[in-house]
């Protein structure tokens, strides 16, 4: 049995999620999985990237029995960066459509049932809808950098960072502009989120993806109710006719139920490949997912992360004491407190400012006793910096990360 090196949690009674991840050492012979897949013995896992939708198929020793993907690009319209909800389910068949294929090319053997089914998605973002369900504005994604106003107010209002990627500065941004449809939002919700909401009717979040849809309390697992109260009093002074706690999503934490698979969803989304009555777990963002595929969810455990976006993350024993800008907060799926840090480098956005390892380093709040540890050039306007290097991230194992 492997098993995080961190406090001491107990198999057999479930408890400890929070503090480390039990892994049976199991390895299926080639024979046992063709009776796996007809008996449901099967996980199946599906994210919602920024450049690629994958499906993944498991068996009982968490080794990948089959797999499937479908490529897809943000659109820039209208000054925001976003991806149409029809090209979500285009994408959620193809990658399901390869995946079967592959079961049954392999094991000759249609995907009928599955033990159960978690969809992640690219984190945070914007997408509310009405009472009847009505998409109110395009989806406003992680990408967009349209929210400073909002996401610096909000920071000053909590005194906790609120970084423009988090759906609370969309929200609070769409009021500054005062936008039409800000007194018919019915529901606020992520990408995964909606995902399982249209498969499930369930209107819920894993805490990882809620933490970056509004602040949570881990004490509570929840939304801090006292920010909550804060928010309130803003929407009071605009005359908005709900209250935040209405709107947003039920948090849960890995382990929760959170819904079946419906007949209803299955017929509104061709999803009907396998029977209904799967259960699903929480719908996560990807910051939560690499966290347990790396077994970073232990306190003091980090991972980073290298993809359309950089960051490091770090579990905390407690939450921070006071403000940092430079940090955002956000927790495992268990719900334990997590510190981030986070650099986009996919263009088109510029960070000026960080045109060396030094200036990086003030500015995100990094210490070390020897800086060359992390040599980065983020050119301004496509620029090299003064030392002439070309853009890229050179991470600690020596390898250089440059953006796509």
């Amino acid at each position: 049995m492997k098993m995080n090196p961190h406090p001491n949690p107990s198999p057999e009674s479930g408890e400890g999620l929070g503090e480390g991840v039990f892994t049976k050492e199991l390895k299926m012979d080639q024979n046992d999985i063709p009776q796996a897949i007809k008996s449901g013995k099967t996980v199946l896992g599906i994210e919602f990237g920024s450049t690629r939708i994958k499906a993944v198929l498991i068996g009982e020793d968490h080794a990948p029995i089959a797999s499937g993907s479908h490529e897809w690009e943000n659109q820039y319209e209208n000054g925001i960066w976003t991806y149409r909800l029809e090209d979500v389910w285009t994408g959620l068949q193809e990658s399901y459509r390869q995946l079967n294929d592959e079961v049954v090319k392999n094991y000759n053997i249609p995907l009928q049932t599955i033990g159960a089914i978690g969809f992640s998605g690219m984190m945070h973002g914007y997408l509310v809808f009405d009472r009847d369900e009505n998409l109110l504005v395009p989806f406003r994604t992680w990408r967009n950098t349209i929210t400073g106003q909002a996401a610096q107010e909000l920071t000053e209002l909590f005194q906790f960072a609120i970084p423009q990627r988090w759906s609370i500065a969309h929200l609070h941004q769409a009021i500054l502009n005062k936008e039409s449809h800000i007194n018919d939002i019915s529901y606020l919700t992520t990408l995964a989120g909606y995902v399982h909401w249209k498969l499930t009717g369930q209107k819920v979040l894993g805490i990882g993806e809620a933490s970056g849809v509004f602040p949570i309390d881990s004490q509570t697992n929840d939304y801090d109710a006292g920010k909550i109260e804060l928010f309130n009093q803003r929407l009071a002074a605009e005359n908005v006719s709900w209250k935040l706690q209405d709107i947003l999503p039920k948090v849960l934490v890995a382990g929760d139920t959170a819904g079946i698979l419906t007949e209803a969803g299955q017929t509104a989304r061709s999803y009907r490949a396998v029977t209904s009555g799967i259960p699903l777990c929480p719908p996560e963002g990807d910051a939560g997912t690499g966290m347990v595929a790396t077994n970073s969810v232990g306190e003091r455990a980090g991972n980073v992360s290298a993809g359309t976006s950089v960051f490091a993350m770090i579990v905390l024993e407690q939450p921070l004491s006071k403000l940092y800008p430079e940090i955002d907060m956000v927790t495992t799926p268990a719900g334990k407190p997590v510190a981030m840090v986070i650099a986009t480098t996919a263009p088109p956005i510029s960070m000026p400012g960080l045109t060396c390892s030094r200036n990086l380093h003030r500015r995100l709040g990094w210490r070390s006793a020897n800086p060359g540890c992390l040599k980065c050039c983020i050119p301004r306007a496509g620029r090299r910096c003064g030392r002439g290097r070309a853009a890229g991230l050179q991470l600690l194992c020596g390898r250089t990360y440059h953006p796509p």
